[in-house]
């Protein structure tokens, strides 16, 4: 009857109060793991009730560390505030160690790598989200946002060069073509060049088609 009572009230925001009462009380007579986790998120509502719900999500894991429900709710948690977003990440990694396809592991891990500005390592865990089939406006939110500015970009290239000095350092030149630059991987972005261009000194010159690629690695 008692847990039937806590159940209704924690379905009322403004009986909150009432309703963690009664699972302490419940939780004091039973020590059920489901009342302590229902506890937990009872009072992982609220700030001001934050390390209690910490401790409670604690307490759950060290008795059952692969419980990875219970560990998502956990780094949820912790991940609602930047200075504990390093814990989070601890976790959503341990969840992702032993369930490497748990796409809401990976969504956490792209806020919390967003949150603290490694885009790329955000990007890496959003797209593999989207690929485990995380579904949700959130999740495709987030990979939006990261993807905005590093879409594959072409256009055109103009570049001139000009030295001036005495009769042997006059140096001049001119290219024309096309540019372009496209992220391979999250970690990895291609730069290309090609074109025509034609270098002159007095009355010599040479010119000459050319191809350039570039890149960068940020491991």
């Amino acid at each position: 009857l008692r847990l039937e009572y806590a159940q209704l009230l924690s379905a009322h925001p403004r009986r909150r109060g009432q309703a963690i009462e009664q699972y302490r009380i419940l939780l004091a007579q039973d020590g059920a793991a489901a009342t302590r986790e229902a506890l937990a998120d009872l009072l992982a509502r609220s700030e001001d009730t934050r390390s209690e719900a910490l401790s409670h999500y604690e307490i759950l894991l060290r008795d059952r560390p692969r419980d990875n429900a219970v560990r998502l709710k956990y780094a949820r948690f912790l991940g609602s505030r930047q200075d504990d977003v390093p814990a989070a990440i601890r976790q959503y990694s341990f969840v992702v160690s032993q369930d490497s396809g748990n796409a809401e592991a990976h969504a956490g891990l792209a806020r919390a790598y967003s949150w603290l500005g490694d885009r790329d390592r955000a990007l890496h865990h959003s797209n593999l989200a989207v690929r485990n089939g995380g579904r949700g406006s959130e999740v495709h939110m987030v990979r939006d946002d990261l993807l905005r500015g590093r879409e594959p970009r072409l256009a055109p290239l103009v570049r001139a060069l000009v030295l001036q000095g005495n009769s042997r350092a006059d140096f001049s030149g001119a290219a024309l073509g096309l540019e372009g630059q496209a992220d391979v991987t999250p970690f990895l972005t291609l730069r290309m060049e090609t074109g025509f261009e034609d270098y002159w000194r007095g009355d010599s010159n040479a010119a000459a088609g050319f191809f350039r690629v570039g890149g960068e690695l940020r491991p």
